[in-house]
């Protein structure tokens, strides 16, 4: 019964020692280092090196490594190949065909570098402009339409013949319904006293408009 008594009591020993030790590893700041690590650093967000995460001011705060080409702290604008600084990156310049960096030398429609190549708008390159095609009447390039003599946009020219068949002629149908005129050789039908084209209508000895054979007008012997 003794030695299970002792034993007993060297357990509750050891398990107090352990405490102690342990509690005086947590004075020493073991403990603490575990849950709250210690970063060293700079924690002024103002600076180019800031971390969040830094819980222990070293000095080791710098202010230049950030400054972008146009002077703004954390600033995104960079000097392209030509020099220019801005923030813009679409507008970077680019090297042309001679591989020079913002050279104004480009390929043309035939791939050479500054050449005098281009397309026409029937999308046929060449150098040579007499060649390029046109636009037909009716607007198409390199289309076939062409006018007509009567100025009709792919007309066939009916629509400015006369009554002979004669293109932008001058003949025309008389109040007869005869074409004369122009080309025909023929002069159009009189027209009688009554206003009759072709009529036979005349003035008699009296003054008289009547039909040609109306003989009424008898002139006395005083004329």
């Amino acid at each position: 019964m003794a030695g299970v008594y002792y034993l007993h009591k060297l357990k509750k020993l050891s398990i107090i020692s352990i405490i102690c030790l342990f509690a005086l590893q947590c004075e020493k700041g073991w403990l603490r280092e575990i849950l709250n690590p210690t970063v060293e650093g700079c924690n002024i967000r103002t600076a180019c090196n800031y971390n969040p995460d830094v819980n222990k001011f070293d000095n080791s705060c710098e202010y230049a490594s950030c400054i972008d080409c146009l002077g703004m702290q954390h600033g995104v604008a960079a000097l392209d190949s030509c020099g220019t600084c801005d923030a813009v990156a679409s507008n970077d310049c680019k090297k042309d065909c001679e591989g020079i960096w913002g050279g104004g030398k480009i390929f043309d429609c035939d791939s050479v570098c500054n050449g005098t190549n281009l397309l026409d708008q029937c999308d046929i390159c060449d150098a040579d402009a007499e060649n390029d095609c046109v636009a037909d009447c009716a607007g198409v390039w390199g289309g076939l339409m062409e006018r007509d003599q009567c100025n009709i946009c792919d007309g066939d020219n009916s629509t400015c013949k006369d009554c002979s068949g004669d293109i932008n002629g001058t003949a025309y149908i008389d109040g007869c319904g005869d074409c004369v005129g122009g080309n025909t050789g023929l002069d159009a039908c009189p027209t009688d006293c009554l206003g009759v084209d072709g009529g036979t209508s005349v003035f008699d000895e009296c003054g008289i408009c009547v039909s040609a054979a109306d003989v009424s007008c008898v002139q006395g012997c005083d004329g």
